[in-house]
């Protein structure tokens, strides 16, 4: 059974007749398979084209494939390449432990069947997928972040979040700190409550109640606020419970002052 993908893999091998084989049964399977007779020209290769598999000889003329593999796993810029160590003369068990210590992520000795190897280089290219989309997963969700810091920070507003459990901030904006008169850390110890005035407090408290309960979506209003000097401002406020991305609600308020 073959696969439609369009994976790329370097058969790194001194022994013409064995990487010939190797490359064969590969091919057959529908990968790409380019290929290398040393260390160095297997090196080049990856940084070239950067493939999703290594099959790499342990024994190559210039140099270990043991170190090959260290070099690979120790580049940024290739050290999500999967290496699918080989060998005809390191066939112990203590050579496949040694093997995998050195950053291989599987080991097989010689002679391989031609499924034996179709069967883990396809194991390890769906484990390369399963990599590839956490990695794309993690890179999007740095976007979304820093996309969310710059509209949080530079909004012109002030902003904040609280977490509807404990009822503290737990992100403040610049512009929230300018207006109340605290510092970010001095906040993160407070809750609203904290700073509304007195009078304000058991109407602002039904209101959040409410919307935790669901009964309404958004909280509108005015309230007065005591900044740290002792001064009382009026501000606007709207506030509004976090959903997640299945529309389901968190337990954190977001607050526009």
């Amino acid at each position: 059974m073959t696969e439609p993908l369009a994976y790329t893999i370097v058969n790194a091998d001194d022994d013409d007749a064995r990487r010939y084989a190797n490359s064969r049964i590969l091919r057959r399977s529908d990968y790409r398979v380019l290929e290398a007779s040393t260390g160095a020209d297997a090196l080049a290769l990856l940084a070239e084209v950067k493939p999703q598999l290594l099959l790499l000889d342990v024994n190559l003329p210039d140099m270990s494939g043991l170190d090959v593999c260290r070099i690979v796993k120790a580049n940024p810029t290739t050290s999500d390449i999967l290496v699918l160590q080989i060998s005809a003369s390191r066939i112990t068990a203590e050579d496949r432990v040694f093997g995998l210590e050195c950053g291989a992520d599987a080991y097989l000795t010689e002679p391989v069947q031609a499924n034996e190897l179709v069967v883990t280089a396809r194991a390890l290219l769906r484990l390369y997928s399963r990599e590839q989309e956490n990695r794309e997963l993690l890179a999007a969700l740095r976007h979304s972040e820093a996309q969310f810091r710059a509209s949080f920070e530079l909004g012109g507003v002030g902003k904040t979040q609280i977490d509807a459990s404990t009822g503290k901030f737990i992100q403040v904006n610049e512009c929230y700190c300018e207006l109340i008169g605290y510092t970010e850390s001095e906040l993160l110890g407070l809750t609203p409550s904290d700073l509304t005035h007195p009078d304000d407090r058991r109407r602002e408290a039904d209101l959040v109640a409410a919307l935790l309960r669901g009964d309404t979506e958004e909280l509108v209003g005015e309230k007065r606020l005591v900044r740290k000097d002792g001064r009382i401002i009026w501000v606007s406020i709207n506030a509004k419970l976090m959903r997640d991305a299945a529309g389901a609600p968190e337990r954190t308020i977001s607050v526009v002052v």
